[in-house]
């Protein structure tokens, strides 16, 4: 799972749809991911992406970086 907190509402939708757009296009990589804002102040953004036999927990830091690369583009 990823979480990353932005500074506003606008800021996490804005997030929010650059991360689904990133799952969609490196598909079958994050098939099933789940990319949510949560209630708070600052909003959370999460992007969680189910573990399969070929992808094991932990990936998302290791090798999988297409999401974290997301958050750090403006």
């Amino acid at each position: 799972m990823l979480c990353v907190v932005v500074e506003d509402e606008a800021t996490a939708r804005h997030l929010s749809a650059r991360l689904r757009s990133v799952a969609r296009e490196t598909s079958p990589r994050y098939d099933g991911a789940k990319v949510t804002v949560e209630k708070g102040g600052p909003p959370p953004v999460r992007a969680a992406v189910p573990d399969t036999a070929g992808q094991r927990p932990g990936r998302l830091t290791l090798s999988d970086l297409d999401l974290w690369m997301t958050v750090a583009r403006p």
